[in-house]
Order: structure tokens, then C-alpha cells, then sequence
């Protein structure tokens, strides 16, 4: 008797539990886009006193704080340096010389001496052409900090927003955690009234255990991306980093051809490339002309002892001298100079190529990562929280075994998890394609298909 009343509930629960599975999932096709909030746990750690920053609040403290930015303004100063080097008028410092001495004849010796005073000078423009060489690096330095500030700005956007959704992750563990709590505390009063077998009991315990343990890496891993942003943006590790933002909608990427365009436009790498170019050519030019001889003039007076009664003399001339560029007409300057133009146009060319090569694979990525994540805003998200409760109450009720329940908790728990993955590749690719791009991309690009 006792088993035939088994064998009957087995197969009631079975029913009911194919029946409440098809009811999920009706539910979950004929839901709303919009996927509900669910309550959120306060970490201890994060009180009353913990304040929120927006990613402007993160981007103004990495510009004043980030290694990254420190390091290449000390590059910039480096560059101007050398501008200050070409600021005086002459190539080198005036030559004074002395020249003292005696003259002896016939027995007598009379005392000399002679100051001359000589100064090296360009005529040939070579200062004007050394100084834009000079201006032109310091350009070149400064796209180069450029470049480096863009890259920490579309990583701190990324780790920005990977942070949010990380919180979302959290939330959701924390969530599913409840419930397996929540199911653990049935099926011990039900094992306690004799209702249900001890095994349930350690199934629903191997379910908290499993939450916990999701809930346990996500933390760890919004610990990571934390300390990842910190030490981006240069912030205390010490200090706690709470950010705040909404992220926008998802959307397709713009048409390659846009996204090109933009790219030929904004981005500081091309830009540092073609000042490179500019560069190497004024210092190509600099270089020709400095193989050009420079003339030194100069004065010199002496005093010429007299010998033998005679009077003494007083000299005073005036000096020309210019090198006869025969051997050294700086064919190591011109060549070297030569060899970084060429170096300065290949890299453009490197440049641009693999911009555009990672903009398309990027722009594709992302295309895939929306499709994704419309999937499951579609399908698994928007009735999340109705499916939770109608588990819990059909469990309560004995409509549903706790295998069943923890079957479909199972699922539930992947899909959310997957749904969280395709939105932080989402992010990721679209920081990314930023990125290749050199400015943010607009808030919509081509609508859904």
C-alpha cells in the first residue's frame, strides 16, 4: 500500500513539475525587455559613509594621479628640453685666448703678449632648421601623451563599467543564495516533521554550498577588477573605490565605413605617426644644412716687444676662418636621420593597419556580444525574480520534489550567469572598439536586427 502511494506521488510531482517548467518558460518568452530589480544586500564594508564616484570623479583622479600620465608628462618635459637647447642665437660659446711670451735677439729679450677673442657663427639657417626639428619632437611627445591618456581612459571605462556589472553579479548571487537558504529551511522542518527523507535535506545543503561558492568568486573577482582600477587611476589601495553609473542600452556598431572615418579623424596614434613623419623630415633637413661649413670671426691685439732700442709695436687683427668640408660633411647625421623618416613612415603604416584590422574584428565582436545579450534579456532575464518565487511556493506546497527545484535553480543560475558574461563582453568590446576608434562611440548605433 505504502508503495503504491509512492509510486503515485512520484508520478504527481513529475507532472507538476513538467507543468510548472512549461509555465516558466511561457512566462519567461512573454515577458517585458526590461529586467527587473532585485533587492540588494549592504556589504558591511560599505556604509553610510562610503561615497559613490562617477566615472568623471574616476577620470579626474587618473589625470592627476595615474602612473601612467606621470610618466609620459616626464616624457613631454624630456622633449622640451631639447627645445630649450636650441634657444641660443650661436652654435657654440666665444673663444677668448691669451698668449704670452718673449722675444730674444743679440742678447736682448723684450716681453710679449697677445688676447684674441673668436666666435663660431651659422649662415646658412641651420638654427631656424634645428629649433623646428625641436618643436616638432616636443609635438611628437605630446600626441604621444595623448595616445597614452586615451588608452587609460578607454581602460578605466572599461574596468568602470565592468565594476557595475560586477555589483549586478553580486547582487544576483546574493539573490540565489536567499532562495537556496530559504529551501534549506523547508526541507529541514520538513525532514524534522518526518515529511521528507533526510537525502533532501543534503541536497538542499549542497545548494547553499554551490551558491555560496558563486557567490564567493564573484566577489573575489569585483576584488580584482577593484584593485585592477585602483592602480590604474593611482588611488590608495587602501582606500575603498565604490563607482556609481548607469550603462547604456545595448546597440549594434556603426557601419565600418563610419567607424574608419572616425578613426582617420580622432584617434592620437595616427596623429602622434604623422607629426613623426613631420619630425623625422625637419630633422632630415636640419642635418643637410648643418653639413654646410660654419665661418668663426674674430679679433686678436698684441704688443710686440722692441729690440735693440726700438720702440715697442702694437698689433691688432682681424680674423676669418672657414673649415673646408672635405672629409666630415656629417654623412652620419644625414644617414641616421634618413633611416628614422623611413622608420617613422613604416610605423604609420604599421599603425593604421592594425587599427583598422582590430577596429573590423572588434566592431564584429561586438555585433555577436548585443545578439547575445538580447537573447537573454528575451528570454531568461525579465521574469527571474517571479520564477524564484513560484519555485519557493511550489516547493512549500508539494507540487515539486527539491531535485526538480534544484534542477531548474540550476538553469536559472546558468543563464543569468551567461546573461552577466555576454553584457561584460559586450562592455569590454565596446571600451575596446572605442579604443581603435579614438573617440566614444554614440549611445546608438544601427538598431537591432
Amino acid at each position: 500500500m505504502l508503495s503504491a502511494l509512492s509510486v503515485c506521488s512520484v508520478r504527481r510531482i513529475t507532472i507538476a513539475a513538467s507543468s510548472l517548467c512549461c509555465t516558466l518558460l511561457l512566462t519567461s518568452a512573454g515577458a517585458a525587455q526590461e529586467p527587473p530589480r532585485t533587492e540588494a544586500r549592504q556589504p558591511a564594508e560599505r556604509g553610510p559613509a562610503t561615497v559613490s564616484h562617477s566615472l568623471a570623479d574616476v577620470l579626474s583622479h587618473a589625470e592627476t594621479h595615474a602612473p601612467l600620465l606621470a610618466t609620459a608628462e616626464a616624457r613631454v618635459d624630456v622633449a622640451k628640453a631639447g627645445v630649450a637647447a636650441e634657444a641660443p642665437w650661436f652654435p657654440a660659446n666665444p673663444e677668448l685666448g691669451v698668449g704670452l711670451g718673449s722675444r730674444s735677439s743679440s742678447g736682448n729679450t723684450g716681453f710679449e703678449f697677445e688676447f684674441s677673442l673668436a666666435q663660431e657663427l651659422e649662415l646658412a639657417g641651420e638654427q631656424g632648421l634645428r629649433r623646428k626639428a625641436a618643436r616638432a619632437n616636443a609635438r611628437v611627445a605630446e600626441l604621444g601623451r595623448d595616445a597614452i591618456r586615451w588608452e587609460l581612459h578607454v581602460e578605466i571605462h572599461r574596468l568602470f563599467n565592468q565594476l557595475l556589472l560586477m555589483d549586478e553579479r553580486r547582487r544576483q548571487a546574493e539573490r540565489f543564495v536567499d532562495f537556496s537558504e530559504s529551501l534549506q529551511e523547508i526541507a529541514a522542518g520538513q525532514v524534522k516533521a518526518g515529511e521528507e527523507a533526510p537525502l533532501t535535506l543534503l541536497v538542499a545543503q549542497a545548494d547553499v554550498a554551490q551558491t555560496k561558492s558563486v557567490l564567493l568568486r564573484v566577489r573575489q573577482q569585483e576584488a580584482t577588477t577593484s584593485a585592477s582600477l585602483k592602480g590604474l587611476i593611482g588611488w590608495p589601495q587602501s582606500r575603498p573605490l565604490r563607482v556609481d553609473g548607469v550603462l547604456p542600452p545595448t546597440s549594434r556598431a556603426p557601419a565600418t565605413a563610419e567607424l574608419l572615418k572616425l578613426m582617420a579623424k580622432h584617434h592620437p596614434s595616427l596623429k602622434m605617426r604623422q607629426e613623426a613623419i613631420s619630425a623625422s623630415q625637419a630633422r632630415l633637413r636640419a642635418e643637410r644644412r648643418q653639413a654646410w661649413p660654419n665661418p668663426t670671426i674674430g679679433a686678436s691685439y698684441g704688443r710686440e716687444a722692441g729690440l735693440a732700442g726700438q720702440p715697442s709695436n702694437d698689433v691688432l687683427l682681424f680674423n676669418l676662418s672657414v673649415p673646408f668640408p672635405l672629409w666630415q660633411r656629417n654623412q652620419g647625421g644625414i644617414a641616421r636621420a634618413l633611416a628614422e623618416r623611413d622608420v617613422a613612415a613604416s610605423q604609420q603604416a604599421a599603425v593604421r593597419n592594425r587599427l583598422e584590422t582590430n577596429l573590423q574584428m572588434t566592431a564584429s565582436a561586438l555585433d555577436s556580444a548585443a545578439a547575445q545579450v538580447e537573447l537573454y534579456e528575451n528570454s531568461v532575464v525579465p521574469r527571474l525574480e517571479q520564477n524564484l518565487s513560484s519555485l519557493q511556493k511550489a516547493y512549500e506546497l508539494g507540487e515539486v520534489g527539491l531535485m526538480q527545484v534544484s534542477q531548474t535553480r540550476e538553469r536559472l543560475l546558468d543563464g543569468t550567469r551567461r546573461y552577466l558574461d555576454a553584457r561584460i563582453s559586450y562592455f569590454a568590446a565596446r571600451a575596446a572598439l572605442e579604443g581603435f576608434v579614438g573617440t566614444e562611440l554614440p549611445e546608438t548605433g544601427r538598431e537591432k536586427s
